[in-house]
């Protein structure tokens, strides 16, 4: 288009009349429609969300961070929604939950259990798992975004004043609806507990995890309530890639330009925060749900399982939908086997 006005408006007045002598409405003709292609790619890629990616794509309709917010409904049509279940912003703090909105697995039956989900985004990237099958199980999903993973961890950024009024306020009004019995489930990104080189203020941070942990390990156990909590993940935020480029691209046939940590170097890289989850786990009412293996296939942590299946909907290591579908099954086991074998009491 720009080569088709440039010769009308220019070449072919200098190729025929050899002058330049060019009113000034065609200069300024010539200027607005270069200004209006130059800006098409614009308004192509920022209004209208044009696609250009031609490589192979992964097949889920849950890509990218947005997808957390979708609608979530259940096998008994039950629907959760990210706007009403969640803190998103600074913006939010006040908000008011209720609980009965927040249901992903309901049940009638007299004596049920509850489950309460919370956490940050890692919490909602897993709603399929958290699904119970079983009509005795109800559980709810409450999650604050950017909240750390324990209350008195530092939280500087963007989401600072949610995640002071997350912990602060919304978890201790959702533990009062639980009853002897029932599970506070914990569902966060542990990743900033085990950074790649150490130091005195992550070894610091490390140790306020423990101590709040014990903290709300106690007050729940007081209680006879259940604490548990999600394993740590693999560290796939830092492989710098999107989850389109781990597959075999024809412009770049060779997927392992992203960097995956090896299950060795990840084990050994959460060492730390293994150890603490080890003397954790010694607590009455603390159990840990470990996703770890089924996320390394073949040795290696990537964005693929040896099925083919997406591990994780973006480049910030959110899980797909995929893979908390495929995890339901172990985690079923894991919440029956501790509410039909595991009893509280303070002896």
């Amino acid at each position: 288009l720009f080569s088709i006005l440039s010769f009308y408006c220019f070449e072919r007045k200098i190729r025929y009349r050899y002058s330049l002598d060019i009113a000034p409405r065609h200069l300024f003709k010539f200027l607005g429609m270069m200004l209006f292609v130059f800006c098409l790619p614009i308004l192509q890629f920022k209004i209208f969300s044009v696609d250009v990616f031609l490589g192979a794509r992964i097949d889920s309709n849950h890509l990218g961070v947005k997808s957390l917010l979708y609608p979530q409904i259940d096998s008994e049509d039950m629907t959760w929604t990210g706007d009403a279940c969640t803190l998103m912003s600074n913006a939010d703090v006040g908000k008011k939950f209720n609980v009965d909105d927040c249901i992903i697995s309901s049940s009638n039956v007299a004596g049920k259990k509850k489950v309460i989900i919370i956490g940050n985004s890692f919490a909602a990237s897993l709603f399929p798992m958290f699904i119970f099958k079983d009509p005795s199980v109800e559980t709810s999903l409450i999650a604050s975004w950017g909240a750390s993973p324990a209350p008195n961890l530092p939280n500087d950024g963007p989401w600072s004043l949610s995640n002071k009024f997350f912990w602060n306020e919304v978890v201790l009004e959702l533990v009062q609806t639980l009853n002897e019995g029932d599970m506070l489930f914990l569902a966060s990104d542990l990743a900033s507990l085990s950074p790649s080189r150490p130091s005195q203020s992550s070894i610091n941070s490390l140790m306020t995890f423990e101590r709040d942990l014990e903290n709300i390990s106690d007050t729940l156990l007081s209680r006879k309530i259940h604490f548990g909590l999600l394993g740590p993940a693999p560290f796939l935020r830092e492989a710098n890639c999107h989850p389109n480029m781990a597959l075999e691209q024809y412009f770049a046939p060779n997927p392992n330009a992203c960097t995956f940590y090896s299950l060795a170097d990840t084990l050994r890289r959460l060492g730390a925060i293994n150890d603490v989850l080890e003397r954790l786990k010694s607590r009455k009412n603390f159990h840990v749900f470990n996703i770890l293996d089924d996320l390394c296939f073949n040795e290696i942590c990537s964005f693929i399982d040896g099925d083919g299946t997406i591990l994780y909907r973006d480049e910030f290591s959110h899980f797909s939908f995929e893979i908390s579908e495929k995890l339901q099954a172990s985690y079923y086991s894991w919440v029956a086997n501790l509410f039909g074998t595991q009893k509280l009491d303070l002896d």
